[in-house]
């Protein structure tokens, strides 16, 4: 399952095009892919590893209903950034970068 109209990076998008798997296209976030998965709706979903442990935590899902396999020799993801108006307070930013910081600790600790 590949989510429509998303880019998972030249490497990726190069291999799905070149390889040319039978793929399942859909709008719906991870959480409901994830969802989709367990319920044998689709046999394998692409996600970023680390984003795989924390939204199978959020669906509420059982981390041992799932098989996570990194795929080899990938090459480091494209970097994002948070983009704020001057009106957003600083207190705001703050709290986003706080769980930022708390979100990095949980993953690099799986």
């Amino acid at each position: 399952m590949v989510k429509s109209g998303y880019s998972y990076g030249d490497h990726l998008d190069s291999a799905i095009r070149n390889l040319a798997p039978r793929t399942i296209s859909t709008t719906q976030e991870n959480l409901v892919m994830l969802q989709m998965l367990q319920a044998g709706r689709v046999d394998y979903l692409l996600i970023a590893p680390e984003e795989a442990e924390f939204a199978i935590s959020e669906a509420g899902l059982n981390r041992q209903d799932f098989l996570l396999h990194s795929l080899q020799n990938m090459p480091l993801g494209e970097q994002r950034f948070l983009i704020f108006s001057q009106q957003v307070a600083p207190e705001v930013i703050e709290h986003i970068n706080q769980r930022l910081r708390f979100y990095h600790q949980r993953v690099s600790a799986l």
